[in-house]
């Protein structure tokens, strides 16, 4: 027959071994959780990063599509207004950004290649003749358009009457609606 007193010297609980023990364990597992869940949101930090950029891209080219779809074939002179140098594109259009109501523009894109950033202005009064090329209006008259982390580069060619956007390793063509060939007062109008 078993007593008071002997049945309670042989439940004694747990001894300082086994709690150390037991915490040591803890915090391993705790570490390798956390570490788990660093990476995992890192991972996604980078992925939502670059998901932003690509947004940015993608906004840019619409944008800079849409404005080139609608630049202006000058029929006194017979050619497109726009004119490229070094880091600027000028680019007469019917599609501005900034003067909504203002019809027809001049729009104006500078790069700056030290910092990836992408200036952007317009001029209503378009036919200045101080805005003729190599027109290049200073950077704090400009605003940020962009930044981008892959380089960028705007180029025309008036033979063709391509509008060039190299971006990284992409290149993309843009043609304006009113091509030369078909330049016809009925078809600007």
């Amino acid at each position: 027959m078993r007593t008071a007193a002997s049945t309670a010297a042989n439940e004694q609980g747990i001894t300082l071994f086994e709690l150390l023990v037991a915490v040591l364990l803890l915090g391993i597992i705790s570490t390798m959780i956390y570490s788990v869940l660093d990476v995992s949101l890192r991972f996604a930090g980078k992925g939502e990063a670059k998901v932003q950029e690509l947004d940015r891209e993608q906004g840019f080219l619409e944008l800079f599509g849409r404005q080139v779809d609608s630049a202006w074939y000058d029929m006194r002179q017979r050619r497109l207004r726009v004119a490229q140098q070094q880091d600027t594109l000028q680019l007469y259009t019917r599609f501005p950004l900034l003067h909504r109501e203002a019809g027809l523009v001049l729009a104006i894109y500078r790069y700056d290649e030290a910092t990836g950033t992408l200036y952007y202005t317009e001029k209503r009064d378009f036919y200045n003749a101080e805005y003729a090329p190599p027109f290049a209006p200073p950077i704090g008259e400009m605003v940020v358009l962009a930044r981008f982390t892959r380089p960028l580069r705007l180029a025309y060619d008036p033979a063709t009457t391509l509008v060039t956007v190299e971006l990284g390793e992409a290149r993309y063509e843009f043609l304006p609606r009113c091509h030369p060939s078909e330049a016809t007062p009925e078809a600007i109008l």
